[in-house]
């Protein structure tokens, strides 16, 4: 695997591996020993951001509190002045309640860290650059504004957990930076645009350090079910380090089982990080030093099991029933709520454009429109029907999805509280005082409306818009 090292031009292409078997606190500080030190990875101000994922408060899901507490430490002890610990956790969540409920607060408190939700704070424009797929302007919230300002004088530090992902192939330290622009900036892009969206993000804040938090990892998709949890998680006892996020990716994703070349927002990422024509090769998994013992390749797949609630009749259209959107998100929501939630369903859930002739209206069953494709194209036919409809508009809007399956599965909205509700009420009061930007669950779904299906329409009129440019790009070429 080391046989090409010095085509990448690259001096950080050094990934290693460290075993957990004796302890997180031990290897997080072995890891950081050979990475030179966590001294020397401070910079002037003394000042360390740590981008965890704290996506939600699912098992499995996020990166380890223990884990997270450590790093916090090593680097307190090296000197650091302030260790902040930040997150923007997915729709439908607020940051502080994740945080809380996971354990996460209480364990960077306890380290000498402070802890920072993102989804608090003002948000800042942020220039973007990737062609065609990228919209030019994102809002970041005001921290990492300060960051991409300072990175000469602040250290950042990326903490991701090892995941396959039904939207991305694998979730790791360049999809954890997806956490970074605000929920509203997020939904556009959940589609054919995400893999060039990532991409271009870590092309203005790149981490200074990368740790994949391998104590378990999760193969089939992002966001296991309870009730599937024995068959999607399997323990590890690693952490993957670098100085290189795409390296560091690379080789995680190699570990799950992926061919790195094959993960479009890495190949992406290693494609703008490549040295300018003519003046050096970009980088490869041949070309990276693994040090360390990685273990056998999981054979890991970023498609969720095929078990879904019985009675819920999935139909997919033939085109744009992107897994990075509609689909990849709305399935793993399905999966969980119906099967942690022991639910049967009778609802026909619709993605994407292209579809056949519409189910039968007598059955008496419910339709649920994921996406603005399928609103646009079968909204019409589903309104003038009269048939019980919720949609969820743009794309992987998972808060209107969370809240129409809900209503479908008549889950009630206080089972999905993390904890007990005297204290979510209290956080989630503290996250409206500071004015999050975080998009919480409606209490009541979304019905179909012809408001919705005109939006829908001027919304797939604007993707058509950017899938014929990128496709007179490609002619030109």
């Amino acid at each position: 695997m080391n046989d090409h090292a010095s085509e990448h031009p690259s001096e950080n292409a050094e990934v290693f591996v460290e075993d957990t078997a004796s302890g997180v606190e031990g290897a997080t500080h072995r890891l950081l020993k050979r990475l030179g030190g966590a001294q020397r990875l401070l910079k002037g101000s003394g000042v360390v951001y740590i981008k965890v994922n704290g996506v939600d408060s699912q098992p499995h899901t996020y990166t380890t509190p223990a884990f997270v507490a450590a790093v916090v430490r090593a680097f307190r002890d090296a000197g650091a002045t302030r260790v902040v610990v930040m997150e923007n956790s997915t729709q439908g969540n607020y940051t502080r309640v994740v945080l809380s409920a996971t354990g996460m607060a209480a364990a960077v408190r306890a380290a000498g860290g402070r802890v920072l939700c993102l989804d608090e704070e003002p948000s800042r424009p942020i220039t973007l650059e990737g062609g065609p797929l990228v919209r030019p302007v994102a809002r970041f919230p005001r921290t990492l504004r300060r960051i991409i300002d300072r990175r000469d004088e602040v250290t950042y530090v990326n903490l991701p957990k090892l995941k396959t992902h039904s939207m991305t192939d694998v979730s790791l330290g360049l999809k954890n930076q997806w956490g970074f622009p605000i929920h509203d900036d997020r939904i556009a892009d959940h589609n054919f645009r995400l893999h060039a969206k990532i991409a271009a993000i870590n092309r203005v804040i790149t981490p200074d350090l990368t740790i994949i938090d391998g104590e378990d990892a999760v193969i089939h998709g992002h966001f296991p079910a309870r009730t599937l949890a024995h068959r999607c998680v399997r323990p590890l006892g690693r952490l993957i380090g670098g100085r290189d996020v795409i390296a560091t990716d690379m080789v995680g994703a190699s570990i799950l089982g992926f061919d790195p070349e094959q993960v479009e927002h890495i190949r992406l990422a290693a494609d703008a990080a490549a040295p300018p024509s003519g003046g050096g090769i970009r980088l490869r998994l041949g070309a990276i030093e693994i040090r360390g013992a990685p273990p056998a390749p999981l054979q890991g797949s970023a498609e969720l099991l095929d078990e879904f609630p019985p009675g819920a009749r999935i139909r997919a259209g033939s085109r744009r029933a992107c897994r990075e959107g509609c689909r990849g998100n709305s399935l793993a929501a399905l999966q969980v709520l119906g099967l942690d939630h022991d639910r049967d369903a009778d609802f026909h859930m619709f993605f994407g454009a292209g579809h056949g002739p519409l189910p039968p209206t007598s059955d008496g069953s419910r339709a649920f429109l994921v996406g603005d494709c399928a609103i646009a194209e079968v909204g019409p036919a589903l309104l003038a029907n009269g048939r019980t409809t919720f949609v969820s508009s743009g794309c992987n809007n998972l808060a209107e999805t969370i809240a129409g399956l809900c209503a479908l599965f008549s889950i009630p909205f206080t089972s999905l509280l993390p904890m007990s509700v005297p204290r979510t009420i209290l956080a989630l009061s503290r996250a409206t005082l500071a004015r999050t930007s975080s998009n919480l669950v409606p209490l009541r779904p979304v019905r179909l409306s012809p408001r919705r299906i005109d939006q829908a329409r001027r919304r797939v009129r604007e993707i058509d818009a950017v899938e014929a440019q990128v496709s007179r790009l490609a002619e030109g070429t």
